[in-house]
């Protein structure tokens, strides 16, 4: 390894609370935020302080599925039971609970000053306008073509784009999704994949 780079490995018997960790980010503020098996964990570069049902309520299970930040700056923390807790200026608070065990896992979509929303397990999408009060107002949009592992994306111009259970592509209008036309310029009706560049340009 070259000299110029010094490496560290912090396990739980450095503070960590398991030493499972299931997902890793960055808020604006500069803080790592790590997700275990055994809770949510704020990490500065010296010391780890660990948030978990006993001492922060506004999480519902300790194991921590996937943390994501939307444009805004909130941390969305996805815990294991498909419950939603957002961190926004130092508050958690429950946006959803799950415990059906059936939406399990959550994918950030979408977020801008005045929408986040979200793609559940099943193919759905659960988002809300912004501003609303945390824990408020969300709404779930349902495609006709819903299908569990929908792909879904949005462009740079925020409008979402989806692939459902007949491989079409349809887009996000208002509250309902919207079937693209055989004659929108695709090469043909079936989209095998669905990304965005670093422009917001939509790609499938």
């Amino acid at each position: 390894m070259s000299p110029q780079y010094l490496m560290d490995v912090w396990t739980a018997d450095s503070g960590l609370p398991s030493s499972s960790v299931t997902s890793v980010t960055q808020t604006p503020d500069g803080y790592l935020w790590i997700g275990t098996y055994n809770g949510l964990t704020r990490f500065d570069g010296v010391r780890f302080v660990t948030f978990d049902p006993a001492n922060t309520p506004a999480l519902a299970h300790a194991r921590v599925r996937k943390l994501s930040v939307d444009a805004q700056g909130t941390l969305w923390i996805n815990t294991y039971d498909g419950s939603m807790t957002s961190l926004r200026n130092g508050v958690f608070v429950r946006e959803w609970t799950g415990g059906d065990g059936i939406d399990p896992d959550v994918m950030l979509v979408a977020s801008s000053t005045n929408e986040v929303a979200f793609l559940l397990h099943r193919g759905s999408l659960r988002r809300k306008m912004l501003p609303s009060p945390a824990g408020t107002n969300w709404e779930d949009v349902l495609p006709t073509n819903r299908v569990v592992g929908a792909l879904c994306v949005a462009d740079g111009r925020g409008a979402v784009w989806y692939r459902g259970s007949d491989r079409r592509l349809s887009r996000l209008a208002g509250g309902q999704f919207q079937p693209l036309a055989d004659d929108a310029g695709l090469d043909g009706p079936h989209i095998n994949f669905l990304t965005t560049d670093l422009r917001g340009s939509v790609y499938g």
